[in-house]
């Protein structure tokens, strides 16, 4: 049994609005519930569709009615319609119930869409990120994190996101990691999450988990992350280069919403010049060769030049052969995704065909 029933009044003390309960529990999370419902016009008649949610934890509560207060007017949050307090059940454990009030989103959240196995365009995609990415930046630059992105809190209404629930968001006056007060169901943490150590780094991986489901068109939980998932989407070479690199390990993910809304934004990366010499360079091999793989290697080594098989911070030289059918992207693979990465935070990286690759190590070794 639930804590409203279907028909029960509601009296906001905070905006002076009655509320009528339209529905039974509809869902029930670690905090609270959530009841359909209608904001009530003066004779009592049913009014704009609403959504209720109601909690006995009252520091969730204030949490979420401080964080969206502060986000009111905002594009692409769920706007905060009300928050209250209403008495609990007679004879209940909590006299006091904690209200929420929301408009009500006819097409639901991720969650719902995803029911339908129906993957979204690339472009509505990006469209998508790009909102949330904009809403978390705003947060991540005053130390706040959200801490709960999944398919359930994020709603949709006319292909467009929207960000929800920030029941257990975190603010910090202090660098580093927050605690947050509750935690996020653990197929969608970040799989190297320490507890107790969220991060916007954390935010962001929610969202690249995001991506991946709603390109794929199925919930894609932490532990789906892989090559072949990427592999699978139907989308450019950039952007599942975004998701893989979101959905990284912490030291190799984007730093917060900023970092992220950068990349996905940003102009294409510019490799360093092709070098006159291969002498001296530290060189990454990656794709089909001309010639087999050792053959490759015994030419470097002849022109003085340094074998690494992974791109690393002294890497000088990616050698992109073509590609291969088991690689990511249509062009690209794991090596050059992590050459693409290193390149756009500063380090000096020359991106070269084969053929000059033949050149170069023909005239090294000479």
């Amino acid at each position: 049994m639930g804590w409203l029933k279907k028909g029960q009044m509601l009296r906001s003390d905070e905006s002076g609005e009655h509320y009528r309960v339209a529905t039974h529990r509809l869902y029930q999370g670690g905090f609270g519930e959530i009841y359909g419902g209608h904001l009530l016009d003066d004779h009592e008649d049913d009014g704009m569709a609403v959504a209720i949610k109601v909690t006995d934890h009252a520091v969730s509560w204030h949490g979420e009615a401080f964080f969206g207060r502060l986000l009111q007017h905002r594009p692409h949050v769920v706007p905060l319609l009300d928050a209250f307090v209403v008495p609990g059940r007679r004879g209940g454990p909590t006299p006091l119930k904690y209200v929420l009030v929301m408009p009500w989103f006819e097409q639901g959240t991720v969650d719902h869409v995803l029911e339908g196995n129906q993957a979204w365009p690339e472009g509505a995609v990006r469209d998508g990120l790009r909102a949330l990415l904009e809403v978390l930046a705003l947060l991540h630059r005053r130390g706040i994190c959200h801490g709960d992105i999944t398919p359930r809190n994020v709603f949709v209404a006319d292909g467009q996101l929207f960000l929800g629930d920030l029941g257990i968001a975190g603010l910090s006056l202090d660098d580093g990691d927050q605690e947050l007060i509750g935690q996020t169901p653990a197929p969608f943490q970040p799989p190297d999450l320490q507890w107790g150590a969220w991060s916007p780094a954390a935010d962001v991986y929610q969202v690249g988990l995001l991506a991946l489901s709603l390109l794929s068109g199925e919930a894609h939980s932490s532990w789906d992350v892989n090559g072949k998932a990427l592999k699978a989407l139907t989308a450019g070479d950039h952007l599942k280069g975004w998701i893989r690199e979101a959905c990284s390990p912490a030291r190799r993910r984007f730093a917060d919403a900023r970092d992220a809304l950068a990349a996905l934004d940003g102009a294409p990366v510019k490799p360093a010049p092709a070098p006159r010499t291969i002498k001296g360079h530290r060189v990454v091999l990656t794709g089909t060769l001309p010639v087999p793989r050792a053959e490759a290697r015994r030419l470097l080594e002849a022109a003085d030049a340094v074998y690494q098989n992974k791109v690393t911070g002294t890497t000088t030289v990616v050698v992109a052969g073509q590609p291969n059918p088991l690689q990511i992207g249509e062009r690209h693979g794991t090596k050059l995704y992590d050459a693409v990465r290193r390149i756009r935070l500063g380090q000096k990286i020359s991106i070269i065909d084969a053929q000059r690759f033949q050149r170069l190590v023909r005239s090294g070794s000479s």
